[in-house]
C-alpha cells in the first residue's frame, strides 16, 4: 500500500466482521508505529443480527514507511474495501 503523502486517513470496511474483530483490528494496527485508528458507526440505524455494528475503521496514517505493514494487516483480517 503506497502511503506518500502523510497523513493520510482510510476508511476500510469488512462486511462480516464483528465487533469484536474490529476492536481486535483496530488494537492491531495501532501497533505500527504512526498509525492510529478509530471504529465509525454503521450508516444504517436499523439493527440486523447479521450486519456488523461497526460500519468502518477509519486508519490516521502518519508513517509513509506503514504502508506495507499495514497492508498486510488489514489482508490477516479476510477480504476489505476501502471506501
Amino acid at each position: 500500500m503506497k502511503l506518500e503523502n502523510c497523513p493520510v486517513t482510510l476508511q476500510v470496511q469488512y462486511p462480516q466482521l464483528s465487533l469484536t474483530g474490529y476492536r481486535e483490528l483496530a488494537a492491531h494496527v495501532q501497533q505500527v508505529p504512526g498509525v492510529g485508528a478509530r471504529l465509525l458507526p454503521p450508516s444504517t440505524e436499523a439493527f440486523a443480527y447479521e450486519a456488523s455494528q461497526v460500519g468502518a475503521l477509519e486508519l490516521t496514517v502518519n508513517n509513509p514507511q506503514a504502508g506495507d505493514r499495514l497492508a498486510q494487516i488489514l489482508s490477516h483480517y479476510g477480504p476489505w474495501e476501502q471506501i
